[in-house]
């Protein structure tokens, strides 16, 4: 009986893992992962993997005016053993350029895809051709020949344009 017993809690123990695992393959999932915020000292850098109007990137850069509005990372990669493909990351009404799926993790930055104060959003791969994997938390795979991959996305929002962050 005690074996039995231990055994059904072990299942229970266990399963909430597996169960995290297998919802995040879907090409459609709704559940969620997070996204990670690009630091201040980041966003320079950050700027350089995005494209748009001068305009569009003034609202990132500190001013007098306003709060820069934040922007957070994602990374790229091309599954092992996948052919070449290439995605582009919609996050918002922001569409990213075109960047081809490699072996070495590419870390691009992206508008966060809702009201930043919400913390939460819907980002969308578009693929064209190969498989691969947006680093997230968990990451999102992307399968190969998939054409959209939508993800629910969070994140912890902070305080912002104060010196200190509580």
């Amino acid at each position: 009986m005690f074996v039995i017993l231990s055994a059904i809690l072990s299942w229970f123990w266990v399963m909430p893992g597996v169960s995290g695992q297998i919802a995040s393959k879907p090409s459609t999932a709704t559940d969620t992962s997070m996204l990670d915020e690009v630091s201040e000292d980041d966003i320079s850098g950050a700027m350089h993997t995005m494209y748009g109007s001068p305009d569009f990137f003034a609202q990132f850069k500190a001013r007098k005016d306003a709060c820069p509005a934040p922007l957070a990372w994602v990374s790229l990669v091309r599954t092992p053993g996948s052919p070449a493909g290439a995605v582009r990351v919609k996050s918002g009404r922001y569409v990213s350029p075109e960047f081809e799926l490699g072996d070495v993790p590419l870390r691009v930055a992206i508008p966060f895809p809702g009201p930043y104060e919400a913390g939460h959003g819907l980002l969308e791969v578009i693929s064209v051709g190969g498989g691969g994997t947006v680093t997230l938390r968990p990451a999102l795979q992307i399968a190969p020949g998939s054409t959209k991959t939508l993800k629910q996305v969070t994140w912890k929002p902070i305080r912002r344009c104060s010196k200190t962050n509580e």
